[in-house]
């Protein structure tokens, strides 16, 4: 399993070496370091737009001790102390990241006036004074990751080098309540379907899922900003919506709308089905697929561009998948139940 993006920030083991000493067998659970393919999960879920499938939260737990996985108390026990212990380390994560924005560039460490605070809160819950952490890796970890910010040198992460910018620290803090509630799911002793409308204003839609999609802003081309909201349904199918703003109306929406839907299709790659056109909410829309191959990857593309009510823009919805046409297609007809204009 591939993570979709390098991680700057990972909980380490240290987190899972928590001794519950109310569970029946707190022996089992004292030791129970992350293996490999949890730490993979972890720093899938965990990644600034990263995802939790069933099948993630079912290896995930498959790798868990046997005592728990056969206790649902057990593992409701593990969870809320896991996600307390992500509640006060959130605190600090966030002050860790504000701080290496500060110290970007400037050869010296700037840390915020709570930086050392929510360190201390953070670390008392291991009986752990603000000066004896180098046995919590994390910790440790965010220091070393605010040096390399302030002396303009790549952080070392488990995953490779990685050189910090305001832009992927700013993505990494904005995906922070994204990826609290992915990490709620992950630990959740049961598997849960439940799903809610999140309303993205700015892009004048709101997307029924488990958890916030993944805001980003791109350029476009012209010195305008665009912002982007991205989801992965799994390692090799994501969502992409966007906005585009127009100077001036669509003269014409049921025309130009196809229109600029196959010229966008053909930019990408090779169109691969018909461009379908009809009304979606009363409002002109058209729909397509190509195929794209970049650097020996091939993706399928399924496009929608639906002319908004205001007339000032056109919204874009994408569904890629690397797997084949039909599961874009597939992909698409899902997020369609889910979208309110």
């Amino acid at each position: 399993m591939r993570s979709i993006r390098k991680v700057i920030n990972v909980i380490s083991i240290a987190l899972f070496l928590t001794t519950f000493s109310s569970l029946s067998d707190a022996e089992v659970i004292q030791n129970n370091a992350m293996t490999t393919m949890q730490s993979k999960i972890y720093m899938t879920v965990m990644a600034p737009g990263g995802y939790i499938t069933e099948e993630l939260y079912n290896y995930f737990w498959m790798d868990m001790p046997k005592e728990m996985r056969n206790s649902r108390e057990a593992r409701k026990e593990y969870s809320n102390s896991q996600i307390r212990i992500k509640k006060y380390y959130d605190r600090f994560r966030l002050e860790g990241l504000k701080s290496a924005k500060l110290s970007l560039g400037k050869n010296k460490i700037v840390k915020t006036a709570d930086y050392e605070f929510r360190k201390s809160e953070f670390l008392k819950l291991f009986g752990l004074y603000a000066d004896d952490y180098n046995n919590i890796q994390h910790v440790h970890e965010m220091d070393k990751m605010i040096e390399a910010a302030a002396r303009g040198i790549p952080y070392q992460t488990p995953q490779g080098a990685l050189q910090l910018t305001e832009k992927n620290i700013d993505a990494m803090i904005e995906d922070q309540n994204a990826s609290s509630i992915r990490y709620g799911i992950l630990l959740s002793p049961d598997w849960t379907d439940n799903e809610m409308f999140i309303s993205y204003s700015e892009l004048k839609i709101s997307v029924k899922t488990k958890y916030p999609l993944y805001e980003r802003e791109i350029d476009a081309g012209n010195g305008d900003k665009i912002k982007v909201l991205t989801f992965r349904f799994d390692e090799k199918n994501t969502l992409a919506i966007r906005f585009i703003n127009l100077k001036e109306p669509l003269q014409d929406p049921a025309k130009d709308v196809p229109a600029i839907l196959q010229k966008r299709l053909e930019a990408m790659g090779k169109v691969t089905s018909n461009i379908t056109s009809d009304s979606w909410y009363g409002l002109a829309t058209s729909k397509g697929t190509t195929r794209s191959d970049k650097d020996g990857v091939i993706s399928f593309t399924t496009m929608k561009i639906i002319n908004m009510k205001s007339n000032s823009g056109y919204l874009i919805i994408g569904t890629v998948s690397e797997q084949n046409e039909e599961e874009s297609k597939k992909y698409m007809d899902y997020i369609e139940e889910r979208i309110k204009l």
